[in-house]
């Protein structure tokens, strides 16, 4: 469950990087991987989940909306 919650962290930080190099990029393919890779992170983090079961509750949401 630690585990789970540091690996969030680090998959934030790695979606904030994405989402910038995105911006500078200008490349909205990258951006959107980095704000999904951010939310992933943030729902494994708060919740200490396994990564899929974050993946699974993100494309759950997009198909709903």
């Amino acid at each position: 469950m630690h585990q789970d919650r540091y690996l969030g962290r680090l998959k934030q930080l790695t979606g904030r990087l994405k989402e910038h190099w995105g911006q500078l990029l200008d490349d909205e393919d990258w951006r959107s991987e980095g704000n999904r890779l951010y939310l992933a992170g943030k729902i494994q983090e708060c919740h200490g989940i396994a990564t899929e079961a974050a993946r699974r509750a993100i494309r759950k949401f997009d198909k709903s909306h």
